[in-house]
């Protein structure tokens, strides 16, 4: 397991020009690409344990299933 900062992050809405927060801590990677330009948001940093594996996920949850056909 590794360790990820993860934050919250204040963002400009390209809809509104509101600046926004969101609501929960993610990482910068996240941020970046769900908020471009985003700003971590001072004092809201937590870390977070990650599996190394990216197919952590899988390991976890099981292997994926074949789609049965249904009648």
């Amino acid at each position: 397991m590794k360790t990820v900062e993860c934050w919250r992050w204040r963002y400009r809405n390209v809809e509104t020009g509101r600046i926004c927060r969101t609501m929960f801590p993610c990482s910068a990677e996240e941020a970046a690409k769900l908020y471009p330009g985003a700003k971590p948001i001072e004092g809201t940093m937590v870390l977070r344990e990650v599996a190394d594996r990216p197919e952590g996920r899988v390991a976890l949850f099981g292997r994926k299933r074949a789609a049965e056909p249904r009648p």
